[in-house]
């Protein structure tokens, strides 16, 4: 067996990854030989140099002939990534008795600027809900999909492939609450509320029209699972139709319910385990966006912060 099969084995069964971690990471360590390959290396005999030679290949990173910086072609976040999966099959290696100790060990990642997450404002998500409008075959069963869908990714923050991963529910079941398998094979528990629950009930009812050939509970107009891509062509569709500020994509969603819940006062560690974040640093990026909700409780804790009344006092206590 060669060495890229015994990683993908490691890592669907001893690391239990996800099968879009096993692309990313196996794509990532054939580019990673491939590199070895071209500059005569052998995985086994590298040094850390090596290795941060290889990232200064892909990224781009370095001096022109003109004397000016070549720009990176590779973001931070990919090359965190890609140094993850080259770490991950030195571990392999480690463990199994192949090698000492990791090369990778004690190559840096680079540090990523975290990006403020992009939600959609309440009145466009309202808008987006109830006023959309049918389009095409089987349109009618297509938008009542379509708005479950989403109702479902704003009421509960699901990420689109956690809810895409849902097999087919009864219409009689309990539905305010689901469990899920979230990123990491961690298991765990969403809430749907009552315009999601009616909405899905809506759905449940039309989807044999579909004339499904699977037993994931969303389908495409041919009866097959429906994937990521259709989802986000759809959005894209009902993103120019109502013509809304921001680029419409499953996130979204899940950008708007953490924030909105932020903002009406929810105690961010019951969000972090709403939204299944492993570290509270993931959650906590959505405090950025909450000003307003953040300035309330400022003026209304902080004795020196509290809104002043009309008579020039304070509105706190002396």
């Amino acid at each position: 067996m060669n060495l890229l099969s015994q990683f993908e084995d490691y890592l669907a069964i001893e690391r239990n990854r996800s099968p879009n971690t096993l692309r990313a990471y196996l794509a990532d360590l054939s580019e990673f030989f491939l590199y070895l390959e071209q500059q005569a290396l052998l995985y086994d005999r590298i040094e850390p140099r090596d290795l941060r030679g290889f990232f200064a290949s892909i990224t781009g990173a370095g001096m022109r002939p003109d004397g000016k910086i070549r720009k990176r072609k590779l973001d931070a976040r990919s090359q965190r990534r890609k140094l993850a999966s080259i770490r991950t099959f030195y571990s392999m290696l480690v463990l199994r008795g192949h090698m000492e100790a990791s090369p990778a060990r004690d190559v840096r990642p680079p540090r990523i600027k975290r990006k403020l997450p992009g939600f959609l404002p309440y009145e466009e998500m309202r808008r987006l809900l109830e006023e959309a409008r049918p389009a095409g075959p089987l349109a009618k069963e297509r938008l009542i999909r379509d708005r479950a869908i989403m109702e479902m990714l704003y009421s509960s923050g699901m990420r689109i492939s956690e809810l895409l991963s849902l097999e087919e529910l009864s219409a009689n079941q309990e539905l305010s609450a689901l469990r899920i398998m979230g990123k990491g094979r961690r298991e765990r528990i969403v809430y749907l509320g009552i315009p999601a629950q009616a909405a899905l009930r809506e759905y449940l009812a039309i989807r044999p029209e579909f004339h499904p050939v699977t037993s994931r509970l969303f389908v495409n107009r041919d009866g097959r699972e429906l994937s990521d891509r259709g989802v986000r062509k759809n959005m894209v569709r009902l993103e120019r139709e109502l013509g809304l500020s921001k680029h419409l994509h499953p996130h979204r969603f899940r950008h708007s319910m953490a924030t909105d819940l932020l903002n009406e006062g929810a105690d961010i560690r019951a969000v972090q385990e709403l939204l299944g974040h492993k570290s509270l640093a993931s959650t906590q990026i959505y405090t950025g966006v909450s000003k307003d909700r953040l300035k309330e409780v400022y003026r209304n804790a902080h004795p020196h912060g509290r809104a002043v009344r009309s008579d020039g006092k304070s509105s706190g206590p002396n």
